[in-house]
This record gives structure tokens, C-alpha cells and sequence, in this order.
């Protein structure tokens, strides 16, 4: 991937997985580190807020520069809540990752950017 970006500055927007899925994060934060991006932003990506709060101290505690975006679990304000983060970065390449069940997040979201 850092080969697509040019001086290697990019925002990573991670949306967390959810309770009992700390195997999953821990693959996650392996990938975090190696990728190393300039800053990321940390969404939950499931229902719960305070699991992704735990992995985001989790992230910080690697030295990854952070950030903590709280969004309720709604497809639609997720979907906009992702949508004016990649609008309100700083930086000029974003990539934006996630997994499980909010593939209709996405499908929401993609469709949002396109308008």
C-alpha cells in the first residue's frame, strides 16, 4: 500500500472489531505497526465504544500517533462519521479499513462518497 502513496504521509481511519474479538485486533495492531501510518483515527466499528477505546489505548500504548472518533452504532451516522473524517484530514492520501458486519456501513458510505 505505501507504495500507492507518495512521501508516505496518510491518515489510516481503523474501525475496530467488538467485544470478544481481541484475536482479530491483535492481528489488526500487527498490520498497524508494520504499515506505521503518519496518524490514525479509531472509529468503533462495532456496538461497543469502550472495547474500541480499550484498543485504541492499546494502539497508542505501540507509540502509533492516535486519535479516538466516538460514533454511534447507526449505519448511517457511521457512514457520515467516516465520511467527515476523511473530509476533515489534514492529509492527502486516506485509507479507511474495517471488517465483519458493517459491510453495509460501507456499501453506505461508498455510496455517500460518490455523490
Amino acid at each position: 500500500m505505501n507504495h500507492f502513496i507518495q512521501g508516505n504521509d496518510y491518515e489510516f481511519i481503523y474501525c475496530t472489531p467488538d467485544v470478544n474479538e481481541e484475536e482479530i485486533f491483535e492481528d489488526h495492531l500487527n498490520i498497524l505497526k508494520k504499515i506505521n501510518p503518519t496518524h490514525i483515527t479509531v472509529i468503533p466499528g462495532r456496538v461497543s465504544v469502550d472495547v474500541a477505546k480499550t484498543y485504541y489505548t492499546q494502539i497508542k500504548d505501540n507509540n502509533l500517533n492516535a486519535s479516538f472518533k466516538s460514533i454511534e452504532y447507526d449505519f448511517e451516522k457511521r457512514a457520515s462519521g467516516i465520511i467527515d473524517s476523511i473530509n476533515e484530514s489534514e492529509y492527502k492520501y486516506v485509507v479507511v479499513s474495517g471488517c465483519g458486519e458493517e459491510h453495509d456501513v460501507w456499501n453506505v458510505t461508498l455510496n455517500k462518497l460518490k455523490e
